[in-house]
């Protein structure tokens, strides 16, 4: 049966559409110039929309040149999809592989044999497009653990991509061309380029959508990240808090820090803000140096930070918030340093999951903190109800290494009121 739609029409079409996807690739990377990998996708849509312009007789005759440029062009389309994906996945861009097949296939294609069969010549340029196709889906794979919604089926739509050429070389010696190396007729010219027009177009609605859910991933995380210190913020706590403390089917203890640095805000009249900040930072830094992978750091705002310790009980909290205060205390003394020096106060409060809130346990440790303050602060303070501390760390909370003196700005200098 022959197709109901004429080869040249579609041909026109097929020019038109991928052209508009390569524009469209464009459009979108001027949108997020970070986007590079959408430039490179936009490479072989424009590519491809350019051989269907000039596409006149589809079988693969002409000089060993033309054999070279024609087919050095393909082997780059297939090239620059394989470099997208490379690109998208933050891995740098690999020419050799290009280089290596061009400088192969101009060797082969001067050799009379190789040069006179169609079919030969077919054959060996599906394997390179299969072979970058099949790279390209290994990369989008390789980096499952960037949770997507389109990547699976950007995967899928690469992989059918490569499945498709290794069918070619299969079909090289007994399909017409462009499907085969077999003289070619109009309906598989016309199969052809409507497979090339469902592939072009879902990968590259795929790869829009893998772009658009990075990039909202990206601003969702800024939104929950303390741009001063890249803790995580007072939301992303109520979140990873609710997800955690209220699940109500683990029962596992769950243990809440509130620390706050004390006379902070002497620091900053004394040496200015700037020291302030690196008191910030410093302090985000040691703590998270204490604690496991599984733990949270948060900065609640000001001088304020929490710590979410979950399989964590009291009394090894207590014991793990001994340590970071130690820590942090020691960081800023020296001979060359001069008070007020640095340090904290922390309010220690324990529960389980499932039964306790996260309100009331940043009320108790809330208590905690402040009688840690009204102790003479520099101190942890562990709610009523629990054990004292031990001197034992929980498992997988790392023990202090040395303390590096962190260094201070002179004071600044009083001024007087007019």
């Amino acid at each position: 049966m022959r197709l109901p739609v004429d080869f040249y029409t579609l041909r026109l079409l097929g020019t038109v559409i991928i052209a508009l996807v390569s524009l469209q690739l464009v459009y979108f990377w001027s949108q997020n110039r970070r986007a590079t990998w959408l430039l490179w996708w936009a490479a072989p849509s424009a590519m491809v929309a350019g051989t269907f312009f000039a596409y006149r007789d589809a079988t693969p005759k002409g000089t060993p040149i033309d054999m070279m440029v024609s087919n050095a062009l393909v082997f780059a389309t297939f090239w620059c999809i394989w470099q997208g994906t490379r690109t998208f996945e933050r891995r740098q861009v690999s020419p050799w592989p290009l280089v290596a097949v061009i400088a192969l296939w101009s060797g082969l294609v001067l050799l009379p044999g190789f040069a006179d069969s169609v079919p030969l010549r077919v054959a060996l340029a599906s394997m390179v497009m299969a072979g970058f196709s099949a790279l390209a889906a290994h990369e989008l794979k390789r980096g499952h653990k960037e949770d997507l919604p389109s990547r699976r089926a950007a995967t899928l739509v690469i992989s059918v991509l490569a499945v498709l050429c290794g069918f070619r070389v299969l079909g090289a010696f007994f399909l017409p061309f462009p499907l085969g190396g077999l003289p070619q007729t109009s309906d598989a010219a016309s199969l052809y380029v409507m497979v090339i027009l469902i592939v072009a177009g879902s990968a590259t609605v795929l790869m829009v959508s893998m772009s658009k859910e990075r990039l909202e991933i990206v601003q969702r995380d800024r939104a929950l990240r303390d741009p001063l210190t890249g803790l995580r913020n007072r939301r992303a706590l109520e979140e990873d808090a609710h997800s955690l403390i209220r699940a109500g089917g683990n029962r596992e203890p769950v243990c809440l820090m509130i620390c706050d640095l004390d006379l902070f805000k002497v620091i900053n009249d004394t040496y200015g803000h700037s020291a302030g900040d690196a008191v910030l930072v410093a302090f985000g830094a040691i703590a998270g140096s204490r604690l496991r992978k599984s733990d949270g750091l948060y900065r609640l705002g000001g001088e304020e930070f929490c710590i979410l310790l979950p399989g964590c009980d009291g009394t090894a909290g207590a014991a793990i918030a001994e340590r970071v205060r130690s820590h942090f205390a020691q960081s800023f003394r020296g001979p060359d340093l001069a008070p007020p020096y640095p340090s904290v106060s922390i309010g220690v409060a324990a529960g389980t999951a499932g039964k306790t809130d996260l309100e009331t346990l940043m009320r108790r440790a809330d208590r905690a903190l402040y009688v840690a303050k009204s102790r003479g602060r520099d101190r942890v303070v562990l709610a009523r109800g629990r054990r004292k501390a031990s001197a034992r760390p929980a498992d997988g909370h790392r023990e202090p290494d040395p303390p590096t003196p962190c260094a201070l700005p002179a004071p600044a200098p009083a001024t007087s009121a007019a």
